[in-house]
């Protein structure tokens, strides 16, 4: 079976962005008072990438 392309096209899919991306949002949100939101955003894709393939 063929590999399927990325589901953002050129940009880097969530479920392959490295750990230290995640972490350098985070601390970034940090630094503002603010905390990420994007759990369910990475887990949404999580799962679309696996009932994909």
């Amino acid at each position: 079976m063929p590999k399927l392309a990325p589901l953002g096209g050129e940009q880097i899919d969530y479920v392959d962005e490295k750990p230290a991306i995640r972490r350098l949002f985070a601390d970034a949100l940090g630094k503002h008072g603010l905390t990420s939101r994007m759990e369910r955003a990475y887990e949404a894709e999580q799962l679309e990438t696996a009932n994909s393939e």
